[in-house]
């Protein structure tokens, strides 16, 4: 079943990266160790076979550098290596820190974090160490430990986004959320300032930033500040729950009520069934019925379901059908910020805009279309014969 791959389509060649690719970091970061772990005791690098002409202090340097390379390739058997021939040449904080991180990789975390406290104390101005214990203290749930050296990170380079976003994360879940709203808003995009009706999804760095701020500044009393946040990141994940909550209540306690009771209906429980039954009556009705009344049904129908792929998909056929294609890629963008990939919203938002929008997008946005499926967008037909050329109904 399913399309053949080709010398001229070459359908595995260009899915299988971008299927790789697609997968939570957790997961490409998981097959780097399991691949890693067969070499284990099976090598020894370069070691062996390079004999740098260098002082000594350039040849710490070079064999330093060399294992900081490998710990960030997934290699860290030979990572020790070069770490241990850069320490036999003198303290290095690159090479201490390489040493740390190739402990915890296999699997000895409480070793590693006595030997990078070590070396943040011996060297205390170097940020690289302090990043790597951070992130071990957050990978072991010690968020005390996680505040202080983040704290002690900004203090050394005030524009370090991580780690702002560590220290944030660290307050939020030390229950100080004035201080934790304090440390995340520079972080924040243009768009959840100022009451934005359409604030922007999180950057892709830091995916639940807006679930952060906006439980901070909501606890810390600042309900109307917190709404936007909370739009944002539920832009990019619908189907939070704990998130559309939040934004329930606050959106209450900052008196906007209709917009409480919208969010509230999304979460009954019978929401889906909800959606889906304004779907049926739409795809029933979309030959016969007005296309305003089909897109306020369908609208009311995504406001239940937001992640619905058909919903979206003849919410947005209904805005071209009326003419308004800037609302039609205005939301399939919205729909693929949450759903990256979707085939279908990246070949009609191409579609859209080869038609009068971006057509430069329009070709890449069809190259990738071809790049996901082996095959070419069909465009496609409204029924009405005003408009669209190509397929079937809804």
């Amino acid at each position: 079943q399913g399309p053949l791959n080709t010398d001229d389509n070459m359908l595995i060649e260009f899915r299988a990266p971008l299927r790789m690719l697609a997968r939570q970091r957790s997961e490409q970061e998981a097959q780097a160790r399991e691949l890693a772990s067969m070499f284990v005791d099976g090598t020894t690098g370069i070691a062996r076979q390079v004999r740098p002409s260098l002082d000594r202090e350039l040849e710490r340097l070079f064999w330093a550098r060399l294992a900081r390379a490998s710990v960030g390739q997934g290699y860290p058997d030979v990572a020790g290596l070069y770490a241990g021939r850069a320490l036999a040449l003198g303290r290095d904080p690159m090479a201490l820190r390489a040493a740390s991180e190739v402990l915890a990789l296999g699997g000895r975390t409480d070793e590693a974090r006595v030997r990078l406290e070590a070396a943040a104390r011996e060297f205390p101005r170097d940020a690289d160490l302090l990043r790597s214990l951070a992130e071990l203290e957050r990978t072991a749930a010690d968020w005390p430990a996680v505040r202080r050296h983040a704290q002690a990170l900004v203090a050394l380079e005030p524009g370090d986004r991580q780690a702002r976003f560590r220290l944030g994360e660290s307050l939020v879940r030390l229950g100080e959320h004035r201080a934790a709203a304090a440390a995340l808003s520079p972080l924040a995009p243009d768009g959840w300032r100022g009451g934005a009706t359409r604030p922007a999804a999180p950057d892709g760095d830091f995916p639940e930033l807006g679930l952060m701020l906006g439980s901070s500044l909501h606890q810390s009393g600042r309900s109307e500040a917190a709404v936007a946040p909370l739009r944002g990141h539920l832009r990019a994940h619908p189907g939070d729950r704990e998130a559309r909550e939040l934004l329930a209540s606050a959106l209450e306690r900052a008196g906007r009520l209709p917009e409480a009771r919208a969010e509230r209906r999304c979460l009954q429980p019978d929401a889906a069934r909800q959606a889906a039954d304004r779907l049926e009556r739409a795809v029933v009705a979309w030959n016969a019925a007005p296309p305003d009344r089909l897109r306020a049904l369908l609208q009311d129908a995504r406001e239940l379901d937001s992640g619905n792929d058909a919903i979206a998909l003849l919410l947005a056929r209904t805005h071209a059908r009326l003419g308004d294609r800037r609302a039609a890629s205005a939301l399939l963008e919205e729909f693929l910020e949450a759903h990256p990939d979707r085939a279908w919203a990246i070949g009609f938002l191409g579609e859209l805009d080869a038609e009068g929008g971006d057509p430069e997008r329009g070709r890449l946005l069809a190259e990738r279309y071809v790049a996901l499926t082996g095959r070419a967008w069909d465009p496609i037909q409204e029924p009405t014969g005003r408009r669209r050329r190509g397929s079937s109904g809804p």
